[in-house]
């Protein structure tokens, strides 16, 4: 069940006075973090608890941790990691990224707990994760793209949009309104984007990397090599073609608006 969510000005003033304690002992260490220091103080998790409230069973064990897991991932990227394990390693053992957070050191949410919460933030059935591997494609295609697996499917999707429709069968719904919580809304009423009545939208595809590997893991108990399935921790990642790069790569394809 979902536990405690401690709120923003409840946060604000457990990190200040935590920074405060650390610049006592290292003056450096504000300008090392301070773009962090700013990023946190500012990103207001109050109006996403309700999203989370589905995702929890009404009974068990509280989880109480929840924001500052989603603090935790986020400060991720910024501090360029991208391994859990190395990141949990690294961020407890510095009271500043503790204090960034809204922990102590000795209470550092673990690995699986991040990755529990990874589990609950994208929205859709686990896919089956024992498959075999497929071999990465030894074609060149050079600057040319794939054909599309789906043709029309943009024309398709922006139909459905201007006339009303939401998308709700989608897996990175709960991540979407995150994000829109967190960062446009306050962004618009800060008027950081204009005229919000008259906005231009332009829309990109991606090649987005996985860090799983292609080969999976076995889960026989077969001696040497074997064609048993596989146990993969992204299953639904694929081989692609990177026209950009001109080069293969191991993960799946986003279309951004």
């Amino acid at each position: 069940m979902l536990g405690v969510w401690r709120s923003h000005a409840d946060f604000q003033k457990f990190m200040v006075e935590a920074v405060n304690r650390e610049f006592k002992h290292n003056p450096k260490a504000i300008a090392n973090h301070e773009a962090a220091i700013l990023k946190m103080y500012h990103l207001d998790l109050d109006s996403v608890r309700d999203d989370f409230l589905p995702l929890f069973s009404v009974t068990g064990k509280p989880s109480n941790q929840q924001p500052e897991v989603l603090r935790s991932l986020l400060l991720m990227p910024h501090y360029k990691f991208s391994d859990i394990d190395k990141w949990v390693a690294y961020a407890s053992a510095s009271p500043m990224i503790c204090a960034l957070v809204g922990v102590t050191p000795d209470n550092f949410p673990g690995a699986s707990t991040h990755r529990d919460f990874l589990a609950r933030l994208w929205m859709s059935d686990k896919p089956n994760r024992l498959k075999r591997p497929k071999p990465k494609p030894k074609g060149k295609y050079g600057k040319q793209k794939l054909p599309p697996k789906h043709p029309g499917i943009i024309a398709y999707m922006v139909k459905k949009a201007l006339s009303g429709e939401v998308f709700k069968a989608i897996p990175e719904r709960l991540l979407q309104s995150i994000f829109m919580k967190t960062a446009v809304i306050p962004s618009a009423n800060a008027g950081l984007l204009g005229d919000i009545q008259n906005l231009n939208i332009s829309g990109d595809g991606v090649c987005v990397e996985s860090h799983a590997s292609p080969h999976g893991h076995k889960a026989c108990t077969c001696q040497g090599a074997c064609s048993c399935p596989r146990s993969f921790a992204d299953p639904e990642a694929r081989w692609g073609w990177d026209s950009y790069h001109e080069r293969w790569f191991y993960g799946h394809t986003a279309y951004s608006y």
